[in-house]
């Protein structure tokens, strides 16, 4: 991939009370919605794939994801 960025972007959408908790903590600890948002996808994307789905709804804290009938997005990171 020489020459190629590994980042991307990704566009949120927020509620208004969402938006409302970034701004404050953005504030409060003197970064950018941006530095936030991303600190935030970068440390929900080494959590452990249950983890992930659990903090999604997906899998209840008694299910794991080897018994769990339930299923993630297709486009999942792993």
């Amino acid at each position: 991939m020489l020459g190629m960025s590994t980042r991307g972007q990704v566009r949120v959408y927020l509620s208004s009370a969402a938006k409302k908790q970034v701004d404050q903590m953005s504030t409060q600890i003197g970064i950018s919605h941006t530095e936030l948002l991303s600190r935030i996808c970068e440390w929900f994307a080494v959590q452990p794939k249950g983890e992930r789905l659990r903090m999604l709804g997906i899998l209840t804290e008694n299910e794991d994801v080897v018994s769990s009938k339930a299923s993630a997005p297709k486009n999942e990171v792993a």
